[in-house]
């Protein structure tokens, strides 16, 4: 007996198994509309640059992923408004990160077009349309039904 069919078979069944690990969506976290809106309040509730600085870094550090991606987008978004561009585009890049780890589509278009913006008010208009063509892509291509997006994308409601 030519145990060679047999090795064949299994590293075929290897190979099969890994091909489909590896293919499998990393994981998601969706939020509801209500965990949205209390990160947005407690984020937009602290004005000064320095202390939304730290609150986002005791979000992160707490693990509240969705609280740290709104203090983020508010941070740059702070920044951008008072014309420290490298800043902001430091930020939101970090938040564009944040959003991409846990495929939170909202969240990641809006990253996208926030660092097309900070590149765009650089001047650096190549790139801008780079990011703002992929947060267009991925508004094109997502599933995601939430109302939110749904607005942002441009598409009817």
């Amino acid at each position: 007996m030519s145990w060679e069919p047999l090795l064949i078979l299994s590293s075929l069944l290897i190979v099969t198994c890994l091909l489909v690990s590896s293919c499998q969506q990393r994981g998601t976290i969706t939020f509801t509309a209500a965990e949205r809106q209390a990160a947005d309040s407690l984020v937009r509730a602290t004005q000064d640059i320095d202390s939304l600085a730290r609150l986002q870094a005791r979000l992160e550090h707490e693990g509240d992923i969705l609280g740290s991606i709104v203090a983020l987008r508010v941070l740059g978004d702070k920044f951008r408004n008072e014309s420290d561009f490298d800043k902001a585009l430091t930020t939101h890049s970090e938040g564009l990160k944040q959003a991409e780890t846990i495929l939170d589509t909202l969240e990641w278009v809006q990253a996208l077009n926030n660092v097309g913006t900070d590149y765009r008010r650089m001047g650096i208009l190549d790139i801008a349309q780079e990011y703002h063509y992929q947060a267009w892509s991925l508004c094109k291509v997502t599933t995601d039904t939430n109302s939110v997006l749904n607005v942002f994308c441009g598409r009817r409601v």
